[in-house]
């Protein structure tokens, strides 16, 4: 007989470690410890992180950069395949933190937010890109798939009922 554990022995050996390893593993645990930016300063990194929760701010689940939006946005800057939009990322940040958008008036912040969300041109283009780089990595995670969205998994379903919109019948 062979000392090679069997096919199921091996899969419950690799089911029992990865269960072990996401028991220890908290969504949000990983945004409380230093990081250092890669790609960003420190303050272009911090002006990100207010940004993306102001895109998506903490309700019942945390808000973006509690469950690290903001350093995924800084990987992707830093990595060989830059995100799409990039450099009208960096500009943006570079253009928001020379107006002192770090020292406005929370009121302030929106309103000037709102207006790059309905603007054209340099400003527009960098807030789509934000906004568009913040709700993938989002709900790319544990967090924002599974707790807000209710993703089940690849689940069998024993009947699929179909659009129930009448214009779609």
């Amino acid at each position: 007989m062979s000392d090679q554990p069997t096919r199921r022995e091996a899969l419950v050996q690799i089911t029992a470690g990865a269960a072990a390893a996401l028991a220890s593993f908290s969504p949000t645990a990983w945004a409380h410890t230093p990081y250092q930016p890669k790609a960003l300063s420190e303050s272009q990194f911090k002006l990100l992180s207010t940004l993306v929760d102001m895109i998506i701010p903490s309700t019942d689940t945390p808000g973006a950069a509690a469950v690290g939006v903001d350093r995924m946005i800084d990987e992707d800057l830093a990595g060989e395949t830059k995100p799409e939009h990039g450099d009208e990322l960096l500009g943006g940040l570079s253009r928001l933190e020379e107006s002192g958008f770090g020292d406005m008036a929370e009121a302030d912040r929106v309103k000037l937010l709102h207006e790059y969300s309905e603007a054209s041109g340099e400003q527009g283009e960098f807030f789509q890109a934000l906004k568009g780089l913040t709700v993938d990595h989002y709900y790319s995670t544990e967090v924002g798939l599974i707790d807000e969205l209710g993703y089940q998994g690849n689940t069998y379903l024993a009947e699929f009922p179909g659009c129930t919109h009448e214009e779609h019948q």
